[in-house]
């Protein structure tokens, strides 16, 4: 008896990008979506960049809830410390 197996109908979900003119005969077109790296490149930065973002806070945060009388005054300025 044969069972229909998972990995055999991912073939479908399998989508093709080529040169315009030519021949995909049988193959699924790349959609918008699928052509741009948007979605991509939304996962490797917005993502993390978030992630790190509200990291910070709540360091900051607990600094401030330990240490009230620290003062956070930004980044220093990018010059050596001997010119």
């Amino acid at each position: 008896m044969l069972s229909r197996r998972p990995c055999c109908d991912k073939a479908r979900d399998i989508h093709f990008l080529a040169k315009r003119g030519t021949s995909m005969h049988g193959l699924h077109e790349a959609n918008g979506w699928q052509k741009t790296d948007l979605v991509h490149g939304a996962q490797l930065g917005l993502v993390p960049g978030r992630t790190r973002t509200l990291r910070v806070e709540k360091i900051k945060t607990l600094l401030g809830e330990r240490h009230p009388e620290a003062q956070d005054r930004g980044l220093d300025p990018p010059i050596p410390v001997f010119p």
